[in-house]
């Protein structure tokens, strides 16, 4: 029989994580958009490429330059971004409300801003508000999971 020689010990710490930088990601330049693009549509489409890479503080400010144009439809949507920032980046929780409120005076039938709405309640200890906030985002979408999870949070 032939003799093996044991594997070698492993490491007691791991080594560190290899950095690897990302990619930047820009926003397609507004030639290469369609030719009758709306510039509305421009700011917009680069407030969400930068709300969906994390870059909050850019974000915010395209999305400023978007509540100048109050007759558009996603201006509900800025103002819920806004809201977000302010409540989660910004920790600013009464900012956030408001703008959550003026979210669902443009489209009343939206679920994130009531779940938003009912975890600032939360953290503010209103539990009966919050209570109200997160039953009527399940009342207007009842596969909303983040609103379930916080109502299993009140229980």
């Amino acid at each position: 029989m032939a003799k093996t020689n044991p594997p070698p010990p492993l490491p007691v710490t791991p080594p560190p994580p290899v950095k690897i930088a990302p990619e930047p990601v820009q926003a397609p330049p507004a030639e290469e958009m369609e030719p009758d693009a709306d510039p509305y549509d421009i700011i917009f489409a680069k407030a969400e490429l930068k709300w969906a890479r994390g870059f909050y503080p850019w974000a915010k400010k395209l999305y400023c330059q978007l509540l100048d144009w109050d007759d558009q439809p996603r201006l509900s949507i800025v103002y819920f971004r806004l809201g977000h920032i302010a409540q989660y980046h910004e920790k600013k929780l009464g900012d956030a409300a408001s703008l959550y409120w003026k979210s669902l005076e443009i489209w009343p039938n939206s679920a994130a801003p009531y779940n938003n709405l009912g975890v600032i309640a939360i953290r503010q200890g209103n539990l009966k508000d919050a209570k109200a906030y997160l039953s009527r985002a399940l009342d207007i979408d009842p596969y909303l999971a983040v609103t379930h999870g916080n109502l299993a949070w009140l229980a």
